[in-house]
């Protein structure tokens, strides 16, 4: 499971953009209190299956390197009717 933590700031919206663009599935975990108690101070970080918490940097670079397949079923190629003259 992956876990977003944010506070909405610009980089957690880049962050969770990329995500989203990358399709990879995450929960996202804003309460302030939480995340003052589990000393996460800085945001974005992102926790990763293994356990391991990213800061904002590292978290790119994991995201980016991520592998992920375009579902052709869910995906629709709009080809224009073309007359040739």
């Amino acid at each position: 499971m992956i876990t977003l933590y944010t506070n909405h700031c610009p980089l957690c919206d880049q962050l969770k953009e990329l995500l989203d663009n990358k399709k990879i599935s995450y929960e996202e975990v804003d309460d302030e209190q939480f995340l003052i108690s589990h000393n996460l101070l800085h945001m974005p970080q992102l926790g990763i299956e293994d356990g391991t918490i990213l800061k904002y940097k590292d978290a790119l670079k994991w995201v980016n390197e991520q592998n992920w397949e375009i579902n052709l079923w869910q995906t629709r190629l709009i080809i224009p009717n073309i007359k040739s003259m």
